[in-house]
């Protein structure tokens, strides 16, 4: 589901990106503005009931938290009229697990992940200061876990630390209203980013669908 909403997406990308070819002389975007910043807060749906989150599951522990807050900054750079090439980090899944340790306070699971992406974006500007866009983006993504656990030898909590690496891909589209260097915007999608990984060999899926609205930048007007 995921990645067949990504290359939909990614197939619109191909047709923004040739029907702005062809209109790049008459309709340009923010006086001809050449880089901008994007920075966006939102909220989430992520994907429930994987194998991974099962397998916490079947050693006793719940879920005690999942955070739908995200969160993206990226840097873009019109490359031709009506196509621009973004360098985008995103975070995504946050979540937290308890289980009884039977000797104490908890034992705790927690994890965050976050993806660094290249995008690229087509976007046909309805006026000079109002313009659609899809964008699809792949990259590394990158999940940070830990493990606090006591033991019956050790009632101290022992902590363990893993930063898996794996790889992400996105499909999004959005909508942006601006002046000449400050704008709004707003954003969807849905990312694919199978990371998280445990000694099983089971991912989980810490991407899920998304939306966000926020601030963005224009600067370096094209000469």
């Amino acid at each position: 589901m995921g990645l067949r909403t990504s290359l939909v997406l990614a197939s619109l990308l191909v047709v923004l990106a040739s029907r702005g070819s062809a209109l790049a002389d008459d309709r340009p975007f923010v006086d001809g503005q050449r880089f901008g910043l994007e920075l966006g807060i939102g909220g989430g749906w992520p994907v429930e009931g994987t194998d991974y989150t099962r397998t916490l599951e079947t050693f006793g522990f719940e879920r005690w938290s999942a955070s739908p807050f995200r969160f993206s900054a990226a840097f873009e750079g019109i490359v031709v009229p009506y196509f621009s090439l973004l360098l985008q980090t995103n975070l995504l899944d946050k979540r937290e697990w308890n289980r009884d340790s039977g000797i104490g306070p908890d034992d705790h699971f927690n994890w965050n992940t976050w993806t660094l992406d290249l995008h690229a974006r087509a976007f046909f500007p309805v006026t000079e200061w109002f313009r659609v866009y899809v964008q699809f983006g792949v990259g590394p993504a990158f999940t940070s876990s830990r493990l606090y656990v006591r033991t019956t030898t050790n009632r101290d909590q022992d902590k363990y630390r893993e930063i898996h690496v794996g790889y992400n891909v996105a499909g999004l589209a959005g909508l942006e209203l601006t002046s000449t260097h400050v704008g709004f915007f707003m954003q969807g999608g849905y990312f694919y980013a199978p990371t998280p990984k445990n000694l099983l060999g089971l991912r989980h899926q810490s991407g899920g669908g998304l939306l966000l609205v926020g601030l963005s930048a224009h600067f370096g007007r094209i000469r």
